[in-house]
């Protein structure tokens, strides 16, 4: 029994290699390994390529890009995996309002032209992937020295007095 395990030991040693190809999957098509190693497909952010120079490996088709989630092959924008769902925020019938923000985002000063924020559901199409709503905003207008009244003034920015006026802009959101 020895001897027969001995042999065949010696017998696969002696063996030229034999490279097995794993089929791709449907969303793959086999292409060769580039000589530096790397394979030419589209790839999320962050992920790299794992790839033998002169091998054969799957790469991801058409417009899909290569993920770091089990190295599948997915759409562009869902590359990173989605917190929140907001398609049903925005399917619901009730008025939606935006009554603040803050003025740093991101450790960036920002100046809002606006104020307030509503939006009112229009529609949803019938297989309920889109949704058409109205948005209202009350835009800040700066009013010119020439423009004011004798109303009192209500806010000043780098020294210039200026009041507000309001002007509501509407538009539309598919």
């Amino acid at each position: 029994m020895g001897w027969n395990i001995t042999l065949l030991v010696a017998l696969l040693c002696w063996m030229s290699p034999v490279h097995m190809n794993i089929p791709c999957r449907q969303d793959e098509k086999p292409i060769k390994c580039g000589p530096d190693g790397t394979l030419h497909e589209n790839r999320c952010p962050d992920v790299g390529t794992n790839c033998v120079a002169g091998r054969q490996a799957c790469a991801c088709t058409g417009r899909l890009h290569r993920s770091s989630d089990q190295r599948k092959c997915v759409k562009y924008q869902d590359c990173i995996p989605k917190k929140h769902d907001v398609l049903p925020f925005l399917k619901q019938r009730l008025a939606i309002y935006l009554v603040g923000v803050t003025k740093t985002i991101q450790q960036k000063e920002i100046e809002l032209a606006f104020s307030c924020l509503r939006s009112v559901r229009e529609s949803v199409c019938p297989q309920g992937n889109q949704v058409s709503r109205t948005v209202e905003y009350e835009q800040l207008v700066k009013v010119s020295g020439s423009e004011r009244s004798d109303l009192p003034l209500e806010n000043s920015e780098g020294g210039i007095k200026w009041h507000g006026r309001s002007i509501w802009l509407v538009f539309r959101v598919d």
